[in-house]
Parts: C-alpha cells; sequence; structure tokens
C-alpha cells in the first residue's frame, strides 16, 4: 500500500496558478535522475494537463532537468553557494523567454526556491519577470515566501499509520501458529 498526496492535481494546481497570474510561458524544473520517480512523474502529467487545457502547447525545451551536481546536500536539495548550474539553468530560461515574463513550476519547494534565490542573486525581478510555485510547503518556500502547494504531512502519516495497523489487524486475523521443532 502507498500513501501520498495527488502529485499530477498538485502539478496541474501549481501550473494553472502561473497561468492564471500571467505567464503564457511556463517551465517544469526537475532533477536530472536516473529512474524515474512516480511523484515526478504524477506532477509532469499535471503541469501538461494545466498547459493543454489552458490551450497552451506542450512544449520539450520548456521542461528542464537540472543536474544533480547543482546541489550540496541532495536529501535537502541544498543548492552550492556557488552553483553555476543554475546560473546557466535560469540563463537558458530567460533566452528561450526572449524576454517575456515567465512562470518556474519547480517539482518541489527546494528546487524552486533554489532557482527563486539565483534569480534573485542574478537581480530578475519576482514576481514581475518571472514568478515560481514549488510543492510540498516546506521550510524552503518559508524562509523566501514562495508560492507553494501544501503537502498535508500530518495526514499522509496519519493515514499511513491507520493502514498499517488495519494490515496488522488483518494479518493477525487470519494468522496461523506455526511451531518450529529442533531436529
Amino acid at each position: 500500500s502507498t500513501v501520498e498526496s495527488n502529485n499530477r492535481e498538485a502539478g496541474r494546481l501549481a501550473t494553472s496558478h502561473l497561468i492564471e497570474e500571467g505567464y503564457t510561458d511556463v517551465y517544469f524544473l526537475s532533477l536530472e535522475v536516473v529512474d524515474p520517480i512516480p511523484s515526478v512523474r504524477d506532477r509532469f502529467l499535471g503541469y501538461s494537463d494545466a498547459l493543454v487545457s489552458s490551450g497552451f502547447e506542450l512544449r520539450e525545451d520548456r521542461v528542464i532537468d537540472i543536474p544533480v551536481n547543482a546541489f550540496e546536500d541532495l536529501q535537502y536539495l541544498t543548492a552550492k553557494q556557488d552553483s553555476s548550474v543554475l546560473d546557466s539553468v535560469l540563463e537558458k530560461i530567460l533566452t528561450l523567454s526572449d524576454g517575456r515574463p515567465f512562470g518556474v513550476f519547480g517539482v518541489t519547494d527546494s528546487v524552486a526556491s533554489a532557482l527563486f534565490r539565483t534569480a534573485t542573486k542574478l537581480s530578475i525581478r519576482v514576481p514581475e519577470d518571472v514568478g515560481f510555485v514549488g510543492v510540498g510547503d516546506d521550510e524552503a518556500a518559508a524562509r523566501i515566501d514562495l508560492t507553494t502547494i501544501r503537502q498535508d504531512y500530518y495526514e499522509i502519516g496519519r493515514t499511513a499509520a491507520e493502514t498499517v495497523c488495519e494490515m496488522l489487524d488483518r494479518s493477525l486475523s487470519r494468522s496461523t501458529l506455526h511451531t518450529i521443532s529442533r531436529s
């Protein structure tokens, strides 16, 4: 059993918010990983859903994977202090957007926050030139007042614990005694 947020809906909400704020060029930023992560895939599908339902074209050049070497600490996705990787990602987006304001949907708050801080460092105005949305409602979002799609971690934990207890109850109610004797 799995207990998780509705990641497709999170992706749809994040992207729809950016579109509603007037950004007609919306980028999906994820981490470059070897194996696809189901939550990331679902958030991408939500991103795609929002673009298509708003009449925008899904463009491959608007989907950007940030190399993991841009981060000091992968567990918390803490960006390196001098991250030329994040600078080059942002410069690529600036070139593609051709001077128009653009939105960035970071697959997590940490990804969105890292690029938000990079934009600020490069004197790019938020939200006038670029808007950011992440997913998680974690500390990274709170520190910079990032728009985020909230995940209810308490409810996820409560539901997971409840599910485990139910599974244990079912297992115990139909368990049989196995006696192992020494030979």
